[in-house]
């Protein structure tokens, strides 16, 4: 049964309190944390935010989206973001 999860922007916020960076293409892996499984890439669009969507796993499953910037300016920066799914 697809369960839904909410758009989300894969940034970085900077420490000297200006705008924040936006990783425009950046890939997002999505693992189930309740299942201890990985489930599938994404990957951001050209403003840096992942669009809202579906996942195959059951309502209430504890989803980790976690990125890792392998090149540039920001290379090594890293983020994750969790959520359970509706």
């Amino acid at each position: 049964m697809p369960s839904n999860y909410q758009g989300f922007e894969v940034g970085y916020d900077k420490e000297d309190g200006t705008a924040p960076v936006k990783f425009a293409s950046q890939v997002v892996k999505v693992r189930d944390m309740t299942n201890s499984a990985d489930l599938t890439d994404l990957t951001a669009d050209s403003n840096g935010t992942v669009a809202s969507g579906t996942l195959s796993v059951a309502v209430g499953t504890q989803i980790r989206f976690y990125f890792q910037v392998t090149s540039g300016t920001y290379k090594g920066v890293s983020g994750f973001k969790e959520i359970i799914t509706t």
